[in-house]
């Protein structure tokens, strides 16, 4: 049944991009479509893009030793991000960053060194898959913006290892920017409002912290005093009225969590695994305030 269920969602969203006959637009040697905001089409679209995936099974090792530090842990680590600057993102090599973070996150007191990928092929397979998923989920404009600027909706973007331990959960937010988030050990899970966006244009920056603007003193590369300034003030003018239910998910070792501009959505981990992540993201989660949020569904 979820087979059938995600053929025809391919032959539905195929048959929209062909009614609507979009026009591509060349980017960094890549033809990309140009998609709307229509709201049935963008929750279609979502079904296609968090079924993009890496196998990853082939191309890691010491996935037992770096599962046993991930259920030791008690609360969520975060390596040090790896901002983007402007269009250098086809250059680099994420397999390698994530090593790094890896590196970063594991206790020095180990036995082994917490190495990721079983040797330079299995990297070189990770980062051309990596890609894959990118451009297999974004589209147009935005996915311009990422390739260009290294930015998202006119926020900077970063590369960054997330482990989250058992049974946790994450606030529910709106994203400011596009997410992309795969698990490389254990799984993540969400409860996502899948047909309801805030408008994207409420959560970019003001002119005055806009990276090179006159007198801005915002940079590129975001101190978290920056990304706490920036959040609360996008927070005070983000109001939702839910008119859908939630819907919840399950993301699995290899399996891209994809997030667009506007998108609602509260990440959490189960009883039986927490999950190590390689995230794409602006870290900018937008929390609703007090009064900010009215809830109508469950």
């Amino acid at each position: 049944f979820s087979f059938s269920k995600m053929v025809f969602s391919s032959v539905y969203v195929a048959i929209l991009m062909i009614l609507h006959a979009p026009k591509c637009k060349i980017v960094n040697g890549y033809a990309f479509p140009h998609f709307y905001n229509d709201r049935t089409q963008r929750s279609a679209l979502f079904s296609i893009k968090n079924s993009r995936s890496i196998d990853l099974l082939p191309l890691l090792e010491n996935q037992g030793d770096i599962s046993d530090w991930l259920d030791s842990i008690a609360a969520v680590e975060r390596s040090a991000p790896h901002w983007l600057e402007g269009g250098n993102i086809a250059s680099i090599s994420p397999s390698t960053i994530a090593q790094n973070q890896l590196e970063e996150l594991f206790p020095s007191e180990a036995a082994f060194s917490p190495h990721f990928f079983l040797n330079l092929q299995s990297q070189e397979k990770f980062d051309d898959e990596w890609r894959n998923c990118l451009f297999s989920s974004f589209e147009g404009g935005t996915l311009e913006e990422i390739l260009t600027k290294g930015q998202s909706n006119t926020h900077p973007l970063r590369l960054q290892l997330v482990a989250v331990p058992k049974n946790s959960d994450f606030s529910l937010h709106a994203h400011a920017a596009v997410e992309m988030a795969i698990p490389l050990l254990g799984s993540l899970k969400e409860r996502r409002i899948p047909e309801d966006f805030i408008p994207s244009d409420v959560l970019q920056r003001s002119e005055e912290q806009l990276i090179g603007a006159p007198k801005s003193t915002f940079s590129a590369k975001p101190t978290k005093d920056e990304l706490n300034i920036i959040a609360n003030s996008l927070a005070e003018n983000v109001f939702f009225e839910q008119h859908s239910d939630f819907d919840i998910r399950e993301f699995k070792q290899g399996h891209a969590l994809v997030n667009e501009v506007g998108s609602i959505h509260q990440s959490f981990t189960g009883p039986e695994c927490g999950c190590l992540f390689f995230g794409l993201a602006a870290s900018i989660h937008v929390h609703f305030l007090p009064g900010h949020f009215k809830q109508t569904r469950q």
